[in-house]
């Protein structure tokens, strides 16, 4: 089992800023994702050398974030249920740090944007904005 030890703001800054309906690849998605209930999420782990300083995984994680304007980009919901993308040219996440047993992998949960699948843990806010979160496992 694994336990979140700590959360750390990272703060970010990339070029481009602005908001737009979902493209025909997103919006063929999205439709696939409610159907199903299945996210789509790309997601992994890899493993870091024992000793990996926290600052140097800040670091790593504030320089994809600020290069690729996917990663900083998030979904708005309105009321009747239409999505638009929000790029933003700054902001901050939270990387959280959790603490696995020996030998053990770590598996974050499985997270959705997704309103319409309301047996999936939603991220998004009460603002109708997807959270950005990060996760980090040490191992003891």
């Amino acid at each position: 089992m694994s336990t979140v030890k700590s959360r750390i703001a990272v703060p970010f800054q990339g070029e481009g800023a602005g908001v737009a309906g979902m493209t025909w690849a997103q919006l063929g998605i999205w439709k696939t994702m409610v159907a199903t209930g299945i996210t789509m999420n790309i997601g992994g782990t890899v493993p870091l050398p024992p000793g990996t300083p926290v600052e140097e995984m800040t670091t790593l994680l504030r320089y994809l974030v600020s290069r690729h304007q996917s990663l900083r980009t998030r979904l708005r919901f309105a009321p009747d249920g239409t999505a638009e993308q929000v790029l933003s040219e700054s902001g901050e996440l939270g990387l959280e740090l959790v603490d696995v047993g020996p030998g053990t992998t770590p598996r974050p949960p499985p997270r959705s944007c997704a309103p319409a699948m309301p047996r999936s843990r939603s991220t998004t806010s009460t603002s109708g904005r997807c959270g950005w979160g990060w996760c980090a496992a040490t191992g003891r």
